[in-house]
Order: C-alpha cells, then sequence, then structure tokens
C-alpha cells in the first residue's frame, strides 16, 4: 500500500484515483479480506526492565501470558516477541486486545481490529507525505461507508464448549453485534434475519448464487492443499505447517474460515426456504 499509492500519485497526479485506492484498501481491511502477515507487530522485550507501577507494552503483555502458560516459552531479554491487536469488548483497553498471533489463528470468533490498523498506523504513516499535497486522510476514512457486515455464527455454539478470548476480555466484539446486511445481496435488514426477502423469494436463483461460491471456496481450498502438500512433501495427510511466516498458511486458515461460514449460510437458506 505504502508503495502502490505513491506510483499511482506520482503517474496520475490525481488525488481522487489515490483515495478511491486507499478506501479500496482500508475496506478490505474492515471486511477482513486480508492476510494476518501485514498485520503483526514484532517488538523487543525487556522483562525485568519495566516499571511496577506503569502498564507493560503489548509485546511484554503477550510474552508475560505465554510463559504463564507453558514457562518455558519465557521470552529472552530483547527477544521479539509477536502480537497483533484484535475487537474485544466495547470499552476495553489496547492491554485487553492484544494476543499473540497463534491464538489469533486458532480462535475464528476473532477479528482483527481495523479500525485501530488504519487510525494508528496507516493513517500516520500515510499523512506524513500526502498532507504536504492538501489530502485529509481522516476525511477520506470519514467518507467511507459503514461497514455493518459482522459475521456472527448462524448456529449457536455447543454450550460448555471451550472458547479462547483475550485476557481480561468477557467476549469479542461478534457477540455485541450482529449482521444488518442480507448475505446474498447487501440489503440492509431490519431485524436479525440473515436474508432479505428478496433473495428468499428468489428460491433457486439465490441458492444457484450460494452454492456458486461455496464451490468456489471449496476450490480455493483444495488448490492451497495441493500447493501446501508439495511444500511438505505429503499427500492425503492433513498439513501440519503451521508457520506464521508463510502467506500460505494464512491463507489456508482464511479459507478455511470462510468456507465454514459459508456453509452455514447455505443451510441457513434451505431453513429459511422450508
Amino acid at each position: 500500500m505504502l508503495s502502490q499509492y505513491r506510483r499511482i500519485l506520482f503517474r496520475t497526479n490525481d488525488l481522487s484515483q489515490v483515495k478511491g485506492f486507499l478506501q479500496k484498501e482500508w475496506s478490505k481491511i474492515l471486511q477482513g479480506k486480508t492476510l494476518l502477515q501485514d498485520f503483526v507487530f514484532a517488538k523487543e522485550v525487556r522483562l525485568g526492565s519495566y516499571s511496577k507501577k506503569g502498564t507493560l507494552p503489548p509485546s511484554a503483555l503477550v510474552g508475560t501470558r505465554q510463559m504463564m502458560k507453558d514457562p518455558r516459552r519465557e521470552p529472552l531479554y530483547r527477544e521479539r516477541v509477536r502480537y497483533v491487536v484484535v475487537y474485544g469488548e466495547p470499552g476495553s483497553r489496547l492491554s485487553d486486545q492484544v494476543i499473540s498471533p497463534e491464538e489469533f489463528m486458532s480462535n475464528p470468533s476473532l477479528r482483527l481490529h481495523g479500525h485501530y490498523y488504519i487510525t494508528k498506523q496507516i493513517i500516520p504513516a500515510l499523512s506524513r507525505f500526502l498532507n504536504l499535497v492538501g489530502a485529509d486522510l481522516h476525511a477520506w476514512l470519514s467518507d467511507l461507508p459503514r461497514i455493518s457486515r459482522i459475521f456472527r455464527p448462524l448456529q449457536p455454539e455447543e454450550p460448555g464448549a471451550p472458547q479462547r478470548r483475550p485476557q481480561g476480555s468477557r467476549s469479542t466484539i461478534d457477540h455485541y453485534y450482529q449482521t444488518t446486511h442480507c448475505f446474498l445481496c447487501d440489503a440492509v435488514l431490519a431485524g436479525q434475519d440473515v436474508f432479505c426477502a428478496s433473495c428468499v423469494a428468489a428460491g433457486a436463483a439465490s441458492s444457484l448464487q450460494l452454492f456458486h461460491r461455496l464451490r468456489r471456496l471449496e476450490k480455493k481450498e483444495r488448490d492451497l492443499h495441493t500447493f501446501c502438500s508439495a511444500c511438505c512433501g505429503t499427500s492425503d495427510a492433513p498439513i501440519s505447517c503451521v508457520s506464521l511466516d508463510c502467506p500460505l498458511y494464512s491463507r489456508r486458515v482464511k479459507v478455511s474460515r470462510e468456507l465454514s461460514t459459508q456453509a452455514k449460510v447455505v443451510a441457513a437458506f434451505e431453513v429459511a426456504q422450508s
């Protein structure tokens, strides 16, 4: 993003094209259509040197939590500990929203805090250059349509099932906000339905569209499995690679979650038709 917007600006000398590009990228971030690798922080940890009265930095908090779960994971002095920022319950502190990338990948209910990354990391970096040409990035962000699509679980989780959540957080944002758009046409819904009346009335056409999305995701999953199998030297065995440095691992988990959600959407539509 940092190089592409400059290329657009210097080639076209048109701020409106830069604005359109950035808004498109920000929309992807807010809707969770990005890969984890681009949002992982890695900061030095110096346990034993922090003030007892002050709040630990995010990397030290994550390192301390990992050490409490497994003493063998105590970070070395000045070792870089990786973490990401996720949505927590409304009003929660930043310290309650930082977790390790491994925990994020293992819990499909967690979502990257897109608004934090945009306003606290991306916009300050872009503003150093774009403010010189009169761009107001915060106004560009405000012009975006409100992203209200939050994929809530379509079926209640089994009672007593363990849930991994950020330390100090009782729940994730999925428990406070529900999707207000139809899964098929993005029409605004008045209640807690999953589909609008028009899509339900369309019947076979809507069902065909849902199954087409499902098959497309299944093909993506098969293709990624083929690539990862060739890298791991396996064929039919489940992929055991969990390297956070590999972009295919993040993409594989993302597609798997989207496939699971789409399967539930298809099932919900069949229920709505019955």
